[in-house]
């Protein structure tokens, strides 16, 4: 190297460290890739500012909470809790722990600034210094659900990664990587567990849907680092211009395009709540039905199952030929959840199938309960396909020598003309469970 270029690159070094090569450091970072910011990630803590907390109750830091060099965010023994200072509904929380010796601690969530402390009003995610599973182990939802057998803590002193996932009340725990915990906010099962604990007394007790995150100290000393929240927007209803003449059935707002067998109004226990197309739940209250019959379409929807439940979307259907008044003969495309309900243990009669006729094939990959599937039939030239969550698992011909024999053993044997209604109307099945469906569109096809 010529002592001149020497020089010059001893004098560029100088200007970065000292701070005046500002505009060349710049340069530099133009071709950077993009941060965790652009990706809509908030930092709630980078080793650097605790600026994102603030104590309980008040708009200061409570004493105890101090930044290491490490860039860890240590809770000395003794110090009180902090809280976000802002509020998250749906997120995706994520950030790593480690604890001393018999430390304890806990992640509240929609948390509300009433009572004593965030547990007041905010389920915890259970952090502590004990390997053993149980309603109060790390990962748990405190006092109330037991992680799976997936749930490794690491060995004291070590990090570890935990993350909390909130979307339509749709809840979840992961440690180290690993799904441990999944219940659904205002389900039967969570109500059920809260009358049979300590927070059967509580009043404000996951009440709201809205609140802070709470960072608890509870006796020992414990670190957190690399903290950062995502918040998860409200599903947008698929546009009707979707690739083609889309028609939108259900878009959040309005069940117009519905009615019941017997009236234009919706049957009892339907009803539009928060942008969604719900069944309540109940005894006979009766499917409702497209008021368009169609021929060969193409039909999406994306629908979630209570633990246990039951329902379908039937298709093929004539209303001329109600089954006890209320419920529709027709094709149908099974809506379970295949762990719990009885109608599980059979693949005919699992989600997805050609209900009590054709199972899903090996492609299926269901989601669990209280997580959104999308779902889609394709009807076109008597060749029927069932997708679901981007997967085709079930296909077959409707008047095949094969379908005639499944016909001819099944409980739809006297029914001459099952689902050989040409057009015919669609029908979204009450079966006595709550359900949920949403962004519900067809296309019909030529």
């Amino acid at each position: 190297m010529k002592e001149s270029h020497k020089l010059s690159f001893l004098l560029v070094a100088v200007l970065l460290i000292s701070g005046l090569g500002g505009s060349l450091s710049l340069a530099l970072e133009e071709g950077d890739p993009p941060s965790e910011k652009d990706d809509g990630w908030e930092i709630l803590f980078d080793g650097t500012s605790t600026d994102a907390f603030r104590g309980w109750k008040t708009d200061m830091l409570p004493r105890g909470w101090v930044i290491e060099e490490d860039g860890s965010l240590h809770a000395k023994d003794r110090s009180r809790d902090i809280i976000t200072r802002n509020q998250y509904s749906d997120f995706d929380l994520r950030l790593e722990w480690k604890l001393s010796k018999g430390a304890n601690s806990g992640l509240m969530y929609r948390v509300a600034e009433k009572g004593h402390h965030p547990h007041d009003t905010g389920p915890e995610y259970q952090i502590i210094d004990d390997d053993r599973v149980h309603k109060s182990s790390t990962a748990s939802l405190y006092g109330l659900v037991t992680p799976n057998d997936k749930a490794k803590i690491n060995p004291t002193g070590e990090w570890n990664s935990s993350r909390i996932v909130v979307e339509d009340n749709n809840v979840q725990h992961y440690l180290n990587g690993k799904l441990v915990v999944e219940y659904v906010w205002d389900s039967d099962e969570i109500k059920r567990r809260l009358e049979k604990s300590k927070f059967k007394n509580w009043p404000g007790y996951m009440q709201q849907d809205t609140g802070h995150i709470g960072f608890q100290s509870h006796g020992k000393d414990l670190w957190f680092r690399n903290i950062k929240i995502k918040e998860v927007p409200d599903p947008e209803p698929v546009a009707s211009t979707e690739g083609g003449n889309w028609r939108v059935l259900f878009d959040g707002s309005s069940a117009e395009h519905f009615r019941s067998f017997k009236s234009e109004q919706l049957p009892k226990n339907w009803s539009v709540e928060d942008g969604l197309l719900h069944y309540a739940g109940g005894r006979l209250n009766g499917d409702i039905v497209t008021k368009q019959a169609f021929g060969d379409f193409d039909l999406r929807w994306e629908w979630k199952i209570s633990q246990g439940g039951n329902s379908g979307v039937k298709y093929r259907v004539d209303l001329n030929k109600p089954n006890n008044g209320i419920y529709a003969w027709g094709l149908e495309y099974q809506i379970l959840d295949d762990g719990k309900h009885r109608n599980g243990k059979n693949p005919k009669t699992t989600a997805g199938a050609l209900y009590s006729l054709i199972p899903p094939n090996d492609n299926k990959q269901l989601k669990p309960v209280g997580e959104w599937n999308a779902s889609r039939i394709v009807l076109k030239d008597n060749v029927a396909k069932h997708y679901l969550n981007g997967e085709l698992v079930v296909e077959y011909t409707i008047g095949s020598e094969l379908f005639e024999k499944l016909i001819a053993k099944s409980k739809y044997k006297n029914n001459k003309t099952f689902g050989k209604t040409d057009p015919g109307h669609i029908v979204f099945q009450e079966h006595q469970d709550k359900v949920w469906y949403r962004n519900i569109r067809i296309k019909e096809l030529d």
